[in-house]
């Protein structure tokens, strides 16, 4: 070749189009690079560290959840039975939070049940215990309070007749009533505004004073009257808020179902990992230095 030629040379604006090309690669690397130890992580929080992000994943998503609402009592004189009702609802949750506490657009509704049990009253069962109550109708009387309805299987309750309506007549007050049984045949006299008297046709409750102590009990009317009183059904431990048979049916009114997860929630819960161990990366960072001030400390 001769000397004297001219070497080529490369395009104008080669040299400018080659640097933003590296910075390009280098940052896809650096993105590469985080993606790996981030995908590391998450590995490791699932297996062994389960940070708080991680550990909604597992706990909540996809979790089945039994919901138990609108405890209902009744009695029917016609074939002496208590009739006790109730919904259960089945819901899905697809984020990881509670059931309870997402709205319905984040859970999967499965189905709703109306289930019915019947409990002879004769022979009386253990665990409820019948009482009387004396009613007067006495347009001085205080309007009764309403109590919102409370969470769980009880839910509304009906009219709540407080102290000033309600007050123990047998056993005396003087007798120590702080008991979790509570015994058969009290007597009360319940003053009601005349309007207020046909809400006495269907559940509600009463917090008289037992024994000198506050008490609740959940009144289950039974239609009719005895000796010029009407009949009313409660639980044996009324005087805790129960009503009839609550352990037995709703103490899992909120209940995880232990069915293990199918290969959909499983997928489901895979994809949601590397989203939920971000934030325990903040958790595991404060760890470390609590670790570290301890270790500086010793």
């Amino acid at each position: 070749m001769n000397e004297t030629e001219e070497k080529p040379t490369a395009p104008a604006g080669f040299e400018t189009q080659k640097k933003p090309r590296k910075k390009r690669r280098l940052w896809k690397k650096i993105l590469l690079g985080l993606l790996i130890i981030h995908l590391v992580f998450t590995v490791i929080d699932a297996l062994w560290l389960r940070g708080p992000g991680v550990s909604e994943v597992f706990q909540y998503l996809g979790k089945t959840q039994l919901t138990v609402s609108d405890l209902r009592y009744r009695i029917e004189p016609e074939t002496n039975e208590l009739v006790v009702t109730w919904t259960e609802s089945f819901d899905t949750s697809i984020l990881p939070i509670p059931v309870y506490s997402i709205p319905a657009w984040a859970k999967i509704h499965e189905k709703t049940e109306h289930p019915e049990r019947r409990i002879p009253l004769d022979p009386m069962p253990e665990e409820i215990v019948r009482c009387f109550v004396d009613v007067t109708a006495d347009p001085d009387s205080p309007p009764t309070k309403t109590m919102p309805p409370l969470a769980g299987p009880l839910g509304d309750l009906g009219p709540w007749f407080t102290e000033e309506h309600a007050v123990l007549v047998e056993p005396s007050e003087s007798q120590d009533m702080i008991s979790y049984e509570l015994p058969p045949d009290m007597v009360f006299r319940l003053t009601v505004r005349p309007e207020d008297v046909p809400r006495l046709s269907g559940m509600f409750i009463m917090t008289p004073r037992l024994g000198g102590h506050p008490s609740f009990l959940i009144m289950i009317p039974q239609p009719g009257e005895q000796d010029g009183r009407r009949v009313m059904f409660l639980s044996r431990k009324g005087d805790g808020g129960y009503t009839p048979y609550y352990e037995d049916l709703c103490v899992k009114w909120r209940q995880v179902s232990q069915e293990p997860d199918g290969f959909l929630t499983v997928c489901w819960k895979i994809l949601w990992l590397p989203l939920a161990a971000l934030p325990d990366w903040i958790w595991a960072a404060y760890g470390l230095f609590i670790l570290f001030m301890l270790l500086r400390v010793k």
